[in-house]
């Protein structure tokens, strides 16, 4: 068995690129928001736990939070059924996103991954909201060097 945590603290900064137009909205806002400045300090942990069987890894789960402190006012958006969108606010409130991971390997190269998701990630902030996935993994490497 292993386990380790991983911290860690940044600054993200930029503008936005592109933000939603009036016709990604179920109803447009008075005023739509503005490409401004983005500027959201961020800190988080991940942690991994690994067990063995032998010299090979048979499970591995993995947790990842992360929250982000935006210091200029950012959208934030809630989206509907035919993928819509509805400005909840513009504001500077934490955000916050969760993902767990599980991953079982069957052979060397084919394992199944279960995942669950919690929380909103930028650039519009929609909520993911308790979102279950479950994967086949395939894994390959690549072989380099000069002869």
């Amino acid at each position: 068995m292993q386990f380790y945590a991983q911290p860690l603290m940044g600054v993200e900064a930029g503008a936005y690129s592109s933000l939603p137009d009036a016709k990604d909205y179920a109803t447009p806002p008075a005023v739509l928001p503005s490409p401004d400045t983005v500027l959201r300090p961020f800190a988080g942990m991940s942690a991994y736990f690994f067990i063995y069987s032998g010299q090979k890894p048979l499970l591995s789960l993995q947790g990842d939070f992360i929250r982000r402190w935006p210091v200029v006012g950012e959208p934030n958006y809630s989206q509907d059924s035919n993928s819509k969108l509805t400005l909840i606010n513009v504001g500077r409130n934490p955000r916050d996103y969760l993902t767990l991971k599980a991953q079982r390997d069957v052979t060397q190269y084919f394992g199944f991954t279960f995942q669950f998701d919690y929380g909103r990630l930028p650039p519009i902030y929609t909520l993911v909201d308790h979102k279950y996935s479950v994967a086949i993994t395939y894994k390959a490497g690549l072989k380099s060097g000069v002869r």
